[in-house]
Order: C-alpha cells, then sequence, then structure tokens
C-alpha cells in the first residue's frame, strides 16, 4: 500500500531533538497530515503551485496545509486525494485524518 509504505519511511526517518531550558530530550514524531502531503507531492515531484492547480487552491493554500496552518474543507481534501494518487481503499482514511487532527499513522 503506497500511503503505508511512505508513512512507514517518514515515521522511522523523523527523529526530532527538543532542547527546553537546558534539557534535551530525542522523541520520534509521527508525521502530521501536512507533513505526509508534503511528503507525497514532492515523491509525486509536484510543485505546491502545480498541486494547487490541479486542485483549484492557491500555491498560497496548499503551504498552509502543509503546515498545519489550515485543514482543508471536504472538497479540497477529496480534491487532494485524486491529485496526490491516494488508493481508493485508503481514501477514508485520508479524508478522515484531513478534516480533523489525527496521527497520520491511522492511514493504513
Amino acid at each position: 500500500m503506497l500511503i503505508e509504505s511512505c508513512l512507514q519511511r517518514v515515521t522511522h526517518s523523523v527523529t526530532i531533538s527538543v532542547t527546553k531550558r537546558d534539557r534535551t530530550m530525542d522523541e520520534t514524531a509521527t508525521p502530521s497530515f501536512g507533513a505526509w502531503v508534503r511528503r507525497r507531492r514532492r515523491a509525486l515531484d509536484l510543485t505546491q503551485a502545480e498541486l494547487g492547480r490541479r486542485t483549484g487552491a492557491s500555491a498560497a493554500t496548499i503551504r498552509k496545509i502543509e503546515a498545519d496552518e489550515r485543514r482543508p474543507s471536504r472538497e479540497l481534501a477529496e480534491l487532494l486525494a485524486t491529485a496526490l494518487a491516494v488508493p481508493a481503499d485508503e481514501s477514508a482514511a485520508f479524508l478522515r485524518a484531513a478534516r480533523r487532527v489525527v496521527a497520520v499513522e491511522h492511514l493504513s
């Protein structure tokens, strides 16, 4: 499954260091919906502007979604699923993740 494979690579490769008041702790970060969209867009060799054209959204809107500053509408989420070639059997999970704050690890 395409999404599962992408997500496994992201989950295993994303480790961040957090410094808080002279303390450093390492934690594995689960990729957000926006991070998943960005990674998938790049894997498809699309610019934000091109993804925007394919979905009818502006590049600024795509940028905000990728930065987790904005959630896509249901309509835009459906267009993103198509433009990002989300497999049909994973579409429902993608749309749920797009519309609410959930870890993308819930996409199977």
